[in-house]
């Protein structure tokens, strides 16, 4: 039996409306601005696949709209080739959001994870861990201050800022 591991959980308190957060979410010219280039291709139907489409790079699949129903949740699989070689299995990410204050609050929630999701390095955006605050913290500043924060480039093995 393969080994699991607890979901992961981001909450995030943003300043602008569901509408915008929404749009920041699906919107492909958005998310590639914060989701380190990636940009998400699918009518977005339960069932429906998800692509991504790098800039300069080729469509290939991610995974499987799971839930739609703007603007309050979002869920898709990961499960496609864009992840890399070896075959995956499904892990899911979905996203709850829900007015707060004078902003939005938006709960990310990982599941269905092995301990390989995960990468105890600092200096690296390989793992969910690494990789999902890297990201919203990039959609914050966006929908926030209309700019995303640049993130570091990596080295090969996925380190940056050193080892």
């Amino acid at each position: 039996m393969e080994k699991t591991q607890p979901d992961f959980v981001y909450i995030s308190y943003i300043r602008t409306t569901p509408e915008k957060l929404w749009n920041a979410l699906i919107n492909p010219e958005i998310t590639q601005l914060y989701f380190m280039g990636v940009a998400f291709e699918t009518d977005w139907n339960p069932g429906s696949p998800l692509y991504t489409h790098p800039q300069g790079g080729e469509k290939k699949l991610w995974g499987t709209v799971k839930a739609f129903e703007p603007p309050r949740l979002l869920a898709y699989t990961f499960d496609g080739p864009a992840h890399g070689p070896k075959p995956h299995r499904a892990t899911l990410a979905t996203f709850e959001m829900q007015p707060h204050g004078d902003g939005v609050r938006l709960y990310l929630t990982h599941s269905q994870l092995t301990p390989e999701d995960v990468d105890s390095r600092k200096n690296t955006f390989h793992g969910l861990n690494n990789g999902w605050p890297a990201i919203l913290s990039g959609l914050k500043s966006f929908l926030e201050t209309g700019e995303s924060i640049r993130l570091e480039d990596m080295n090969a093995q996925g380190e940056y800022g050193g080892a």
